[in-house]
Parts: C-alpha cells; structure tokens; sequence
C-alpha cells in the first residue's frame, strides 16, 4: 500500500513531462520553420557542399572531398535530396537542413524513452532552443546530420546492450558507419560510445557482447580508411589555417554554443554536464565489486551514459588539438548533442529525488530561449544573392567587382551572372570549393596582387568602376609586399597574407581613385555576422 502514492506520483511526473516535452517539441519544430523561411540564400560554406554535390558523378565528387572538411554522406545525400525534392533552388535545399532539425528533435526521443525510460526532458531543455544548434545544424553542411547519426548509434548501441540480436548489431554498426561517414569527428566519439558500451559488458562479465561492441567500433574505423591518402595529402595546404590549440579561443566559441541564444543558459549546460559526471563517477565507484547486474543506484544505462559522457569530452578536445584548426560555434555541435544526452540518461536516477525540478529546468529553458531563439533566427545567412542582383542591373561590362577575402568567391559564383568581370583578393583560378591549396601556391609568389592592381588601374583609367565586396579597412599606409610563405614572423599563417594583400590594394586604390563611397544597401532584416560586409564603389583615376 506504501508504494501506490509514490508509484501514482511517478506516473503523474512522467505524463507531465510527456505533454511539457512534446509542447516543447512543437515549439522547436516551429523555430526551426521560422529559420526555413528566413535563412534566404546559401553562404559560402553552404554553396561549396552543394556545388560537390552538383557533380555528375561520385568520381568527381570524390576528387573534391580533399578540400572540403566532411566524408561522403553529405554529398551524396544532397545529391538524392536534389533529385527527388519537389522544391527546386535554395528553398528545396534548405527543406534539406530543416529534415535534419526535425531529426536531431525526433533521435532525443528515441534516446529518451529507449535508452533513459522517460521523456528526454534535460536533452531538450539543452538543445530545443539553442539557436546555434538550429541555424548551423539546419545549414547544408555536415554537422547537423552528424550529430542526428551520432545519437542514432548511441541509442542502438544500448539497444544492442540491452538485447543482443544480429538485427540490433546490424543497426548499431549501420548508424556508427554512417556516423563516421557524415562528420570526421564522431570517430572520436564513436570511441567514447564504445567505452561505455565496454563498461557495461564488464560489469556484466559478457565478453561476447564486448566482441561485438569492438566489432561495431572496427568495422566504422575501417570505413574510413579510403580516406586516409587524401588527408595526408591535403595537410601540405590545411597547414595555412592551423592556429594550434587556443585554449581562449576555444572556450570563446564553446561558451558561445552553449549560450545560446541565451548567456544564462551556459551555466545549466556546465551544471548538467558537471553534475552528470560527478554522479557518473561517484556510481561508478560505488557499484565497484558488486556482483549484481542492476543497480537501483546506478542502472546500467546510467552506466553506459556517464561513461561515455566521460570519455567523450577529452576525446573530443584531442581531436582538436590533433586538427589544430580554428574552430568556431559549429564544431562543438556533436559534442554538445552527445554530452546533452548522456546527461539526460546519466541524471535519470539521480533526478527521481528532485522529480519536480526536471519541469522547472524545461520551463526556465524555455523562458529564457524561445523569444531570443526566435530573433536570432530571423538573420540571412547571408546578403551575396542581393549584392549579386543589384550588380547585375547597375555594373557596366567593363567595370570589376573584386571580393575579399577569396573565400566569398564559393557562393558569388553560385549568385553572380552579371556582365562585370569579377576576382578575388587574391586571384583565385578555381570557386568551385575553398582551395587553399591555390592560396597556399599565392603565398608562395613574390607580389601576387600586382597583377590585381595593374588591371584596377587599367579598369579607372578608362572610366569604368570598381566593385568592392567584403570585409575591406582603410589603409594604414603604403605596406611593402610581404613575401613569400613561410614567413619568418607568421609561417604558413593565411591571415597576415590576406590582410597583407587587401591593406596594399586598399592603400592603392585609397592613392590612385579620385573617390571611393559606400553604396547604400539596406536590408530588411539582419544578416549573419560572417557575410555581413559592405558594398564600395571606386571610380576616377589620378596620378
């Protein structure tokens, strides 16, 4: 009789949470609407991933997967997306990312119920609102739908854990394969998933089962061993963008996806994930030695999570300290979707003593997300389709737009079909994707904006105008060609090139037009602060 009003009062929570989550859920589908209807036209990182898949055969996408920072999934599923969409152009593309949305919502709920019984109510609280996770997880790169696999093989893993057949096994290595297909990255966390799996199999002693776990581990390793050539060869140029480990510059764009859109929520994201591992370890040691299979403090799904949740954060960090690229906001997606549902499965048991707080956790969430979410996400991606329209009626066919810096050729080649001559700063021969093996071979030249400003000269000689797009600043002075790569001072390091080829063309065009203005351009709504650049015309020549 004893257990009847807590066994009521359980059943109570769990259908108040069931109908909180799903009301939640429905107001993420909504916000990820909202940035389908305004996300506008693709930015450079976006039109390179579908300029591979415009390829006409997986040979020649392939061959372009070298200067791109994703497997083959991505591509390829473009590509069938492309062929099968009844929405053509960009508005059929972006229904693309906001399938992945709806995915990433509908894989926490299978890890919920499946792996931690309950609704996934800390999950959701987490991500549901996150703008970051909804504008670049909806975007047509890779990190969307690798954080959607990535979960998929988490759940199927337990799966696997929780009733060893040949169909879960199967499961389980299809969404881990394809895990590793879609983002690089999860093959570290691939790994984390696998510890935890280990953990159980341990404590269970069923080391057949561990045998299948490594297998699921072995048999995603080995598919990405065809694409072990072309990152050794592509390191020769990637070197230019390698800033090392920045452990500042890492936390900036860490604590910029986790607060997201709200600052405060940075900290619910370090409590959860701090006091999921400190639960973690403390079941852990207290279940050390015991015989038996299941514990009421510590589940063997709990088990599982808080493993993987603490294999899976120093995981990931040594994969960027092995890429020793910059990062920004987006490269933390995967790591914050798994850390987002470990946490909700590792605080299962834990949170039964403070039920109530799980639905305050999701009501101030939702609080302090939807109204800035909403906001955040009415931005464009990017203005490059409305600069190229606009060029397109009011450049001259001898006029020259020139773009800084090159990589906004990618998405001005997808938008631009006006009469102008156009280039970037520096000249780069190919914007199918970012090359930076051709930037790397500029660096290597004596003065390779010479030939630039020799036609900007030729171009206000005869009367004609010069189009500037991007991020230029005004010259500080007449600044002496840097020279070549490796630079004593700053090595292989991109950016001191470019500023140093833009400051010199700035100062030349600065010395030699007779004036340069700002064309006014007015938006109708805010634009993403990575292609939110002005528009200068130059005109007139003087000696």
């Amino acid at each position: 009789m004893s257990d009847k009003p807590k066994q009521s009062r359980e059943r109570i929570l769990f259908q108040l949470e069931l109908v909180a989550c799903a009301a939640l859920t429905l107001l993420a589908i909504g916000l990820h609407w909202h940035f389908l209807n305004h996300a506008g036209a693709l930015w450079r990182d976006e039109a390179s991933s579908v300029t591979i898949s415009e390829q006409s055969s997986v040979r020649e996408i392939w061959s372009l997967l070298t200067y791109d920072s994703f497997p083959l999934f991505l591509p390829l599923s473009l590509k069938l997306w492309s062929a099968i969409c009844p929405v053509a152009g960009d508005p059929g593309l972006r229904l693309y990312g906001f399938i992945v949305g709806i995915a990433l919502l509908v894989a926490y709920w299978f890890n919920g119920l499946c792996v931690g019984r309950k609704p996934p109510v800390l999950a959701l609280a987490l991500v549901a609102f996150n703008a970051v996770f909804i504008r670049w997880g909806d975007s047509l790169r890779a990190y969307g739908v690798g954080c959607v696999f990535m979960l998929a093989a988490f759940g199927l893993m337990w799966r696997m854990l929780e009733r060893p057949t040949r169909g879960r096994f199967v499961l389980a290595a299809l969404a881990a394969v394809l895990s590793v297909q879609t983002l690089y990255q999860n093959a570290f966390l691939l790994l984390a998933i696998c510890l935890g799996a280990w953990a159980v199999c341990a404590r269970r002693k069923q080391w057949r089962l561990a045998a299948q776990v490594l297998a699921v581990g072995l048999v995603s390793a080995l598919s990405l061993a065809p694409y072990v050539p072309a990152i050794l060869r592509s390191q020769s140029w990637w070197e230019i963008q390698k800033g090392g480990f920045d452990p500042a510059w890492i936390w900036q764009n860490l604590g910029g996806a986790m607060g997201s859109p709200a600052k405060e929520l940075l900290f619910l994201w370090l409590g959860l994930a701090g006091v999921a591992a400190v639960v973690g370890i403390a079941g852990l040691i207290q279940s050390r030695g015991t015989e038996k299979r299941n514990s009421d403090d510590f589940s063997e799904a709990r088990r599982f999570a808080a493993v993987t949740l603490l294999a899976g954060v120093p995981l990931f960090f040594l994969f960027i300290w092995l890429a020793g690229m910059g990062t920004q906001v987006w490269y933390y997606l995967p790591l914050l979707a798994l850390v987002a549902a470990c946490a909700d499965v590792a605080l299962g048991d834990w949170f039964k003593r403070f039920a109530e707080w799980r639905l305050v956790l999701l009501v101030l969430a939702g609080f302090f997300s939807f109204t800035d979410a909403h906001t955040a996400l009415n931005c464009r991606m990017t203005r490059f389709d409305e600069f190229a329209r606009f060029l397109g009626t009011n450049a001259a066919p001898d006029d020259l737009v020139v773009l800084y810096p090159w990589h906004c050729g990618l998405n001005w080649r997808r938008y631009y079909h006006g009469p102008a001559r156009w280039t970037t700063l520096p000249p780069i021969e190919d914007h199918r994707v970012q090359r930076s093996d051709l930037f790397r071979e500029q660096m290597q030249t004596d003065d390779p904006v010479a030939g630039l400003m020799a036609d900007c000269a030729r171009t206000l000689r005869a009367g004609k105008s010069i189009w500037l797009l991007g991020a230029y600043s005004s010259p500080e002075g007449d600044l002496p060609p840097i020279g070549k790569a490796p630079h004593p001072e700053y090595g292989w390091m991109e950016i001191p090139f470019e500023l140093n080829y833009m400051g010199r063309v700035s100062y030349f065009l600065h010395r030699h037009a007779r004036g340069i203005a700002l064309v006014p351009m007015e938006s109708t709504r805010c634009v993403s602060a990575y292609e939110d650049v002005p528009l200068l015309v130059a005109r007139g020549w003087r000696e």
